[in-house]
């Protein structure tokens, strides 16, 4: 499987991909029942010109929907929004700061749900970042100018096909 970007649908699709083929994965997920959305905020230092937002629906450990959604969907939809810029994510996928660590100290936000319910996730954090890695995947910030325009490009691309 080749690198894949993130942030892109492909992203999104290859890790539920993997994650239903991943049974002791799933087991350590298996009394997760959220509706998470994760709101990528706009920096387009990192390609990204617009807030971003994408959904990861649990129901008992079993992935129902992980993808890219609407403003709207995610405010309709999801028991919380957790936001934070496209450093804090990656930093956190790439595990170089730990996700309750980062949250408690409100670098990641919180617009909508409540604190108590993204608390009774912490000894799932990690099993839940793991999910967002499990292909291997390139980061804006690792991209030469060429490259980081070529996915901006791509982003408006699928974006504006998305109507996201």
């Amino acid at each position: 499987m080749d690198t894949l970007q993130y942030c892109t649908p492909q992203w999104l699709k290859e890790c539920k991909t993997r994650y239903d083929d991943n049974s002791a994965l799933q087991a350590k997920l298996k009394k997760i029942t959220r509706k998470m959305v994760f709101l990528v905020k706009a920096d387009p230092a990192w390609g990204i010109d617009e807030d971003i937002y994408f959904c990861s629906f649990f129901d008992a450990g079993k992935l129902l929907k992980l993808e890219l959604i609407s403003p709207q969907a995610a405010a309709d939809e999801a028991d919380y929004i957790l936001e934070g810029t496209p450093k804090e994510w990656v930093d956190i996928l790439r595990k170089k700061t730990k996700f309750i660590a980062r949250f408690m100290m409100q670098e990641i936000k919180l617009p909508q749900g409540e604190k108590v319910d993204v608390l009774s996730l912490a000894p799932y954090a990690n099993d839940l970042v793991d999910v967002l890695a499990l292909p291997e995947l390139q980061y804006p910030d690792e991209l030469t100018p060429e490259q980081l325009e070529a996915y901006r490009a791509d982003m408006h691309a699928f974006r504006s096909e998305m109507d996201i």
